[in-house]
């Protein structure tokens, strides 16, 4: 039972799941917003917007396994997990690579700096969150 004042895991995990939504959907708005004035700048990440939409769509598909999982407690999903976890940092390092590590150009605007700024509290949130997850999917293998 949680203590007066401190949050259980689950309402922890629930507010972490729900910024990362909002900073995933955020950005992919902001990518797709500011693609078509930009495209023509050599730096600008082509197709960035497709790229954090199909993380975004495999974060969420993340969690409804996750969420089936945590209420049936069943173990052959782990594997799936784990496959999961992969996918998602593969993601990520696509996001790195078209944004050369987030590195927005000399004299961007300061909404392409914008969305780098979220991409990268997206890529420290969630391999943070990926990295705490496999410690508790290894413990579940022994």
């Amino acid at each position: 039972m949680p203590t007066l004042g401190k949050p259980s895991i689950h309402v922890r995990r629930e507010a972490m799941t729900g910024e990362m939504r909002r900073v995933l959907t955020d950005a992919v708005g902001l990518a797709d917003r500011l693609e078509p004035s930009l495209a023509c700048h050599e730096a600008w990440p082509h197709g960035l917007g497709d790229i954090l939409a199909d993380l975004l769509d495999l974060f969420e598909d993340h969690m409804g396994r996750e969420a089936r999982w945590f209420a049936a407690q069943e173990g052959s999903v782990v594997p799936v997990l784990t496959a999961d976890h992969q996918a998602l940092g593969e993601g990520l390092q696509a996001v790195q690579k078209a944004t050369r590590r987030l590195t927005a150009p000399q004299g961007a605007c300061a909404e392409w700096e914008r969305l780098y700024v979220l991409c990268g509290r997206l890529h420290q949130s969630l391999l943070t969150r990926i990295q705490q997850e496999d410690e508790v999917l290894e413990s579940l293998r022994a």
